[in-house]
């Protein structure tokens, strides 16, 4: 089991497939949901939730720091108070790996400067949100329109699929703390993918997610863009739409897929609230704060009504038959807290 100091830990919880706690080797694992920034705690203090917990474990009394902590003691490990994931004693999947979600969760989200920290910060896999512009360039980014974590000095928003290389190229990336812009750009694929491999330790993965509906063509561009600057066995792929997964099983038999299931409710609401107090910092994205509200509301109805289930004994079959072995389902902490079957 690999465990990582420092002031925070990334996450993302990467459930087995058919629920047993091994892991494909040279794959990345089962990983963690992003927690708060670790705090020394005596002991002796902390929520009534979290009592059973050995001595030296977190126990902050916010609510991610619980889901966290309950999730992990499930699964037979806990974060002590160093911000470090370790196994209980006879813990049953003592395996569990640590993923930087969206590079270094101390530097901005799906920039170099994240993927080259992370790189240093021992972490068992880098994750990097990747979206194509109309162009057919691929880059680092989460959401389908500018605004939250990259914007322009105007404080107008663009949909990235409308977006051509130039216009990429003025985008600077935004604090998401505070609303501030900062004076770093964001990167194409390419320098992502060039900066992970100068830094990146070996035996580390660079796990690539792809947010973007893209067709045969361009996944195949993709593939072969991802292979020539990393070669077998240094990446891996996730995705919440089966498809597109498939299609990459066609193109590479052996790298490991990851399907991504929808959020739960609870994490829409927290990502939402956080939002709007990045919102209320900045002026020229106060503008866009009905527009961005509006969008929080329609992913948490969206994943809430409409997204599909994965976690069912039925859909994880589905899924082990299309994509074979060498897959599974990511999900985030709470999520995963409410499948007991999924060890």
């Amino acid at each position: 089991m690999t465990t990582r100091k420092g002031s925070s830990i990334a996450a993302f919880l990467l459930a087995s497939m058919l629920g047993g706690c091994a892991t494909v080797p040279g794959v990345p694992g089962p990983t963690a949901d992003p927690t708060p920034e670790p705090r020394r705690v005596a002991p002796a203090d902390g929520p009534a939730a979290l009592r059973h917990l050995p001595p030296g474990a977190l126990r902050e009394p916010d609510e991610r720091t619980i889901d966290m902590q309950l999730a992990l003691w499930d699964r037979g490990t806990y974060l002590n108070y160093f911000g470090e994931v370790v196994p209980a004693a006879e813990a049953p999947c003592g395996d569990l790996r640590l993923e930087a979600h969206r590079g270094d969760p101390d530097a901005h989200e799906n920039t170099l400067s994240s993927i080259q920290r992370a790189a240093e910060g021992g972490f068992d896999s880098v994750e990097i949100d990747v979206m194509r512009l109309f162009d057919g360039t691929w880059v680092l980014h989460h959401d389908t329109r500018t605004g939250r974590a990259t914007g322009r000095r105007d404080g107008q928003r663009e949909r990235l699929d409308r977006m051509f290389l130039p216009g990429w190229r003025a985008l600077q990336v935004r604090d998401t703390n505070t609303g501030r812009l900062v004076d770093e750009r964001p990167p194409t694929l390419a320098h992502a993918l060039h900066a992970f491999r100068l830094s990146a330790p070996e035996g580390q993965i660079l796990n690539i997610d792809i947010k973007s509906k893209a067709g045969e063509g361009a996944l195949y561009q993709l593939n072969a863009m991802v292979h020539r600057h990393l070669g077998a066995g240094r990446y891996s792929y996730s995705s919440g739409d089966l498809e597109t997964l498939r299609y990459l099983r066609t193109l590479n038999p052996d790298v490991y897929l990851g399907l991504i299931q929808s959020p739960h409710r609870e994490s829409l609401r927290i990502l939402r609230a956080r939002l709007q107090g990045a919102v209320s910092q900045d002026p020229l994205y106060e503008r866009n704060r009905e527009a961005l509200e509006l969008s929080a509301d329609v992913a948490t109805w969206w994943y809430g009504v409409r997204a599909r289930d994965h976690t069912s004994t039925a859909a994880l079959r589905r899924i082990h038959d299309t994509l074979g072995p060498n897959a599974g389902l990511h999900l985030d902490v709470r999520r995963y807290a409410e499948v007991p079957g999924l060890r």
